[in-house]
């Protein structure tokens, strides 16, 4: 009879002390981006070429920031230009692996806008292959006729 007592109080101390946690062990791709971001390599590979161009230095000072509310802010202190926009993280498969009958991957994108601040223009994020660390962003993007592949760490 003891031993059903001790455990039914064991049971019982054990629910309190979980249901009382509300800290998550787990953190998803989202909250791990919710923080300010620079940029530590970019480079850009024209589609059909040969080789990757640095394009770092065109990145330097640039700031981005992940706002819990999902909102993104961008500020670049070498031009003084500002873009706001919004920000979300999906999933998409790959295309040509369902195309070709092989097993197709799921892999994580952001998706989002950023609108200038000055003239209004409105400018679409559109990052690939997600890989998001408590410290590191991986992503690639495909415009201007090629492919980017940003890399990011905390601020």
């Amino acid at each position: 009879m003891e031993t059903r007592k001790l455990n039914a109080a064991l049971l019982i101390l054990s629910v309190v002390l979980l249901g009382s946690c509300t800290k998550s062990v787990f953190k998803t791709t989202s909250d791990k981006l919710m923080k300010s971001w620079v940029y530590e390599k970019v480079t850009f590979e024209k589609n059909n070429s040969f080789g990757k161009e640095d394009v770092t230095t065109d990145y330097a000072g640039v700031v981005l920031t992940f706002n819990t509310d999902f909102t993104i802010d961008e500020v670049n202190s070498n031009t003084g230009l500002i873009r706001i926009g919004t920000w979300k993280v999906d999933y998409e498969q790959d295309d040509y692996a369902t195309a070709t009958g092989q097993t197709p991957v799921a892999t994580e994108k952001l998706e989002g806008t950023l609108t200038d601040g000055i003239n209004g223009a409105v400018y679409l994020l559109k990052w690939k292959s997600l890989s998001v660390t408590n410290s590191k962003i991986r992503a690639y993007e495909y415009k201007d006729d090629g492919t980017y592949c940003y890399t990011l760490v905390q601020k």
